[in-house]
């Protein structure tokens, strides 16, 4: 679930607050490294917080705002491991600052928010690598601080953030865990239902980061409530047409219209990602084309053979661990439609088998029903 939660991580923001000593960093030199992540130029954005690092050394703002990067990196291929000793070093770096006595109340608060930020990253690092302890004890120290932050400051809507992801990720941890929860005695305890209000009271406050806030609640309200899905995919659509060179917004706003909403529908927003993201890494193209498969199919159109060819021929160990799954219910999809039954059937059951995490429900409904017409028709030529 580490794994999966967090495009969300995009999400873990720092501004520059009032209250601190001066010399300081800019709040807009902060806006342009949030704005550069919900862009989607994750370069820009940590160089211009290593350059924070550089200036002003004793402050935690910079520090704080490069893990929030290297995090959101993360979130889509946690099994990078170049950014585990970065991780590491500059989660270091910034507990020796926020463990330093400060003179008010208010930069206290501020302080134990920057440790929060600093376990949340430690913590997210380890359970992608399968450090449940690590993942466990960091994760509750995050908690620990960000409750305390809030407790100084009520109004510190900047905590709300992150610990309405720490409460809904610890409380929606991978089947295996929960299984023996009763004996991981180091595993945080989460209040999922106060992670929704939070977040929109971050997103009411129209702050930096309401943004961010913004794409965090609508997957989790995808999540928490299906019913509620039209809200959410109206977030979506707003945040992709506010950042259109994202292509992970385009996808995220994309995949909900299919999963919650309607394929047909799909069709302008596949569209609008494709005219500003075709020159994106190949990876993201690759699910834009995975996304347009499942519109196409269940639109009742016909596939293009040149599409057929790109989703049946994809290695992959070209793509993150996480998209295993969608890449074989994809091919099986395919195949079925192709009349190739019985290899649909092979990846239908490779998918309902699988141990991966992710919307399990959805997927597996998916792989259940292209099973089951699999099983019913009698294999035929390709359609291709």
């Amino acid at each position: 679930m580490f794994r999966y939660a967090v495009f969300a991580v995009l999400l873990i923001t720092r501004i520059c607050y009032a209250e601190q000593i001066s010399p300081s960093p800019d709040n807009s030199v902060i806006k342009q490294i949030i704005d550069a992540r919900l862009l989607g130029n994750y370069d820009l954005a940590d160089q211009m917080a290593i350059n924070i690092e550089t200036q002003f050394p004793d402050l935690g703002t910079g520090y704080a705002l490069h893990l929030g990067t290297i995090n959101t990196r993360l979130s889509w291929d946690g099994s990078d491991t170049r950014w585990d000793t970065p991780v590491t070093e500059t989660a270091k770096k910034l507990l020796a600052l926020c463990k330093q006595d400060q003179p008010t109340r208010l930069l206290i608060a501020r302080s134990k928010l920057d440790c929060g930020t600093a376990h949340f990253s430690l913590s997210f690092v380890a359970g992608l690598r399968g450090n449940l302890y690590q993942a466990g004890t960091q994760g509750s120290k995050a908690i620990d601080n960000f409750e305390q932050a809030l407790s100084l400051n009520p109004d510190l809507n900047e905590a709300k953030l992150p610990l309405a992801m720490a409460y809904y990720y610890a409380d929606n941890l991978p089947s295996f865990v929960k299984l023996f929860s009763a004996f991981l005695w180091f595993i945080p305890k989460g209040q999922s239902d106060k992670s929704l209000p939070y977040l929109k009271q971050v997103i009411d406050d129209s702050s930096l980061y309401s943004d961010s806030a913004k794409f965090v609640y609508s997957d989790m309200l995808l999540r928490a409530r299906p019913e509620a899905a039209p809200e959410a995919l109206l977030m979506l659509s707003q945040l992709a047409e506010k950042y259109p060179e994202n292509p992970r917004i385009h996808l995220a706003n994309i995949a909900a219209i299919i999963m919650y909403g309607n394929p047909k529908t799909a069709k302008s927003a596949i569209k609008n990602f494709f005219y500003y993201c075709s020159d994106e890494e190949p990876v993201f193209v690759f699910f834009g084309k995975i996304w347009q498969t499942f519109a196409v199919l269940g639109s009742g159109e016909k596939l293009e053979p040149e599409l057929i060819e790109q989703i049946l021929g994809q290695d992959p160990g070209n793509l993150p661990d996480w998209s295993f799954d969608w890449l074989t219910l994809t091919q099986g999809l395919i195949l079925n439609y192709s009349g190739k039954q019985q290899q649909a059937s092979i990846k239908f059951n490779q998918v309902l088998n699988s141990a991966d995490s992710g919307p399990r429900d959805w997927i597996s409904e998916q792989a259940r029903r292209g099973l089951s017409q699999a099983l019913a028709k009698p294999a035929t030529t390709t359609n291709d």
